[in-house]
Parts: C-alpha cells; sequence; structure tokens
C-alpha cells in the first residue's frame, strides 16, 4: 500500500467505530453478569410496559372523545366485511358475473360513422325534434330617483 499525505477519512471512521464496538461489547461482557444490571433490566421493561399502557389507554379516551374507531374495532369491521365477501362469493359463484365490455371513448361523434354520415343523422334528429325556445322574461328596468 502506497503512503499518502493525507488520511483516508473512511478509513478514520472505520477505525472509529471499530474501536468504540469493542469498547461496547467489552463493557456489556463485565457488566451483563452482574446483579445490577438484570435488577435494572428488569425494572426498566416494567417502566417501558408502564407507560406503554398508559399511552394505549389515552389515546383510547382521545379517540372516543373524538368519535373515532380503535384499531381493534377497525380490524373487526375489516374481518366482518371480509367474511361478508366470502359468503357473497360462494353464493354468485365465479361465472355469476359477467365481464364488462370495454367501452368506446367518449368523442363528440361515434368512431364508426364518417363525418358526412354523422352530419345527415344529426340533420334528421333535427328535423324530428324542432327546437323550442322558452319566451325570455322581461327586464326590469331600475327606478330612477327624481
Amino acid at each position: 500500500m502506497a503512503f499518502s499525505l493525507f488520511p483516508d477519512p473512511l478509513q478514520l471512521c472505520r477505525d472509529a467505530i471499530t474501536r468504540m464496538e469493542n469498547g461496547i461489547n467489552d463493557f456489556a461482557a463485565r457488566n451483563m453478569d452482574s446483579k445490577e444490571f438484570s435488577q435494572f433490566l428488569a425494572r426498566y421493561t416494567q417502566v417501558s410496559l408502564g407507560v406503554q399502557f398508559a399511552m394505549e389507554k389515552s389515546l383510547a379516551c382521545v379517540l372516543e372523545r373524538l368519535d373515532l374507531p380503535s384499531r381493534g374495532e377497525v380490524s373487526e369491521l375489516a374481518a366482518a366485511v371480509q367474511r361478508v365477501e366470502e359468503k357473497l362469493d360462494l353464493l354468485l359463484g365465479e361465472n355469476a358475473m359477467p365481464a364488462l365490455a370495454p367501452r368506446p371513448p367518449r368523442s363528440r361523434r361515434p368512431l364508426t360513422l364518417e363525418p358526412e354520415q354523422a352530419l345527415a343523422e344529426a340533420r334528421a334528429r333535427a328535423k324530428a325534434a324542432p327546437h323550442k325556445t322558452a319566451p325570455r322574461p322581461a327586464r326590469r328596468r331600475p327606478k330612477q330617483e327624481q
């Protein structure tokens, strides 16, 4: 390996991480066998579970006041909907639902007609049902001050 005037920053970072990991492993190996560490870990677990229970209870109260469903209620509803869908599938069977035919694109004139045919059909429809216009109401003029 060639000597460089500038140290490799990534190698420095790797060395620092390796030393830190070794230090943590040595500390953990020395202290995990002690009775105090076991008591600390048990107490930490109890406190953590207590905080989690309190948070769940307070969140349930908030959701109840906001009239929102809890996670359990939503999962119960999803399970009920799934059961209903399964029963419908059993009743209807797979062949009961016909496949939907593809719809043509929406446009002003049908794709199958030539412009002349479309114009002739539009004129025929206009003759068959003449356009009726409603009389317009008279406009009121604003009163002029005297």
